[in-house]
């Protein structure tokens, strides 16, 4: 085996339909030893039918790589599997003569890209809303029309460049003269249509009429709302310089829907006022409206044929009060407030005071100088030591004498004195057909009346006649007001 290597082949008959590979690892004299017969043309392996029958005299061909070469490269004219990934190196790819149908069980076929190409453009569904599949891009008319599908049938989608609903929320800057807006956008609009909006800042005011051109489309009118939906001629510097103006087409003109630059422009017709009407708030000159500030709660009022003024806010129940066509109106106080409490109070016969009834005084009711006018009804029972008390803020202004047996009505005074912190009070008892006890004077205070305290009135027991109950029937307070 010196010449051969470890192992030697023998082709049998070559050409011939007896012809035999055999191969052997060793010659021993005129024998072969590991021989093995039958192998296959393209592989190592053995096929019995392969293993022929020979006569003396067939062509012997002895090699030592004969059988090596077909196993180890593809066999141009036989099916043959091949193992692991081939890489080639070249950049020209392995083509296929014929086209080639592809059917049911040859999903794992290598495709070729004419195959791909006939997939791409028509194999694969139109796109919906629940599936990925073709899709065509819109053109700018498609898009202003609200087309679906396309020429080739497929549903459209939309450039971002092409959204016109973009404008609506950007603006462009006017470029025109006075009175001639114009402005351009993008994309841009191919006509006007009703409903379209535009926003633009305009580099003038307007001195009356107006137009709007956008993107030489051709100008429209500006026409502002007036109260009566009517569509109003601009006024002049209903546009100012540099204002953010928003107009809709109507399908004729360009309808204003921001605010005009003039507080007011109409009467409630829709006509326009005329410009130095005293009914116009804006012919009323700058200087004069000399509101000097603003809080909640002023009022507005005229205090010339000219000018106005401001009347700041006044004190809680308080009221407007005018003063005749040549004064100005002041806040005022209702002269007597009435306060009343039906209380039908049955007092326990008992030495402690008791609470008959409690009426709450609002705050600054009775101002620096007012005054609170207090009448207590009820019945002392047939007792000489039942007392009643009236009280503010918690200070005694007046109490009775220790009497019994009889009605009485109480009159209470208490009056602030030029001070909402300051009182001075007392009162007198009137019985049921006795001489009166003697009254309950000159008592003082200092309550803060400029926030709200209560009238308090209470009554008490001696307890001399035993069983004898204190009664309290009603009570009225009046607030008297005093700047």
């Amino acid at each position: 085996m010196t010449d051969i290597g470890d192992i030697g082949y023998v082709v049998i008959n070559p050409g011939a339909s007896n012809m035999e590979i055999v191969s052997f690892t060793g010659i021993s004299s005129l024998s072969f030893t590991g021989l093995t017969r039958g192998l296959n043309f393209w592989d190592g392996s053995t096929t019995a039918a392969n293993k022929k029958s020979h006569s003396a005299g067939e062509v012997v061909i002895f090699t030592d790589n004969w059988h090596w070469w077909n196993v180890q490269y593809v066999d141009i004219d036989n099916a043959q599997t091949i193992g692991g990934a081939k890489t080639f190196s070249e950049t020209a790819m392995p083509r296929i003569s014929a086209a080639h149908t592809y059917g049911a069980g040859e999903e794992e076929y290598v495709v070729t890209k004419r195959y791909a190409d006939s997939l791409a453009i028509a194999g694969a569904p139109d796109a919906s809303t629940t599936a990925k599949g073709i899709v065509e891009e819109a053109t700018q008319a498609e898009y202003d029309a609200r087309t679906a599908s396309g020429a080739t049938g497929a549903r459209l989608f939309v450039d971002p460049t092409t959204l016109r609903g973009i404008l609506y929320h950007d603006y462009a800057a006017d470029a025109g003269a006075s009175d001639t807006y114009a402005i351009t956008v993008t994309p841009a609009p191919t006509a006007y249509t009703a409903g379209d909006v535009y926003i633009f800042k305009a580099n003038t005011a307007n001195t009356g009429a107006a137009t709007l051109n956008v993107n030489a489309l051709g100008a429209k009118t500006i026409v502002k709302e007036a109260n009566n939906a009517a569509a109003a001629t601009l006024v002049d510097n209903d546009i100012r310089v540099n204002q953010i103006v928003v107009v809709v087409y109507d399908g004729t003109n360009m309808r204003m829907v921001s605010n005009s630059s003039n507080t007011v422009n109409y009467d409630g017709t829709g006509a326009v006022l005329p410009a130095a009407s005293a009914a116009n708030l804006t012919s009323v000159p700058a200087a004069n409206l000399s509101i000097g500030s603003q809080a909640q709660g002023d009022v507005l009022y005229a205090s010339s044929a000219s000018a106005w003024a401001r009347l700041g806010p006044g004190t809680s129940g308080q009221f407007l009060k005018t003063q005749g066509a040549a004064a100005n109106p002041v806040w005022a106080n209702v002269a007597i407030t009435t306060l009343f409490d039906n209380v039908v109070f049955n007092g326990a016969n008992s030495a402690t005071e008791q609470t008959a009834s409690t009426i709450t005084i609002p705050a600054g009711a009775m101002g620096a100088n007012g005054a609170l006018r207090i009448t207590v009804q009820g019945v002392f029972a047939a007792d000489a030591s039942e007392v009643v008390r009236v009280k503010y803020g918690g200070t005694t202004f007046y109490t009775s004498p220790a009497v019994g047996g009889f009605s009485y009505i109480a009159t209470v005074f208490i009056q602030n004195e030029n001070s909402v912190s300051v009182q001075r009070g007392g009162g007198s008892m009137i019985k049921d057909g006795a001489t009166p006890p003697n009254a309950d004077v000159n008592n003082t205070g200092t309550v803060n009346s400029a926030v709200a305290q209560d009238v308090v009135v209470t009554v008490q027991e001696g307890g001399a006649n035993g069983g004898a109950n204190p009664d309290v029937y009603t009570v009225l307070v009046e607030i008297i007001y005093g700047a």
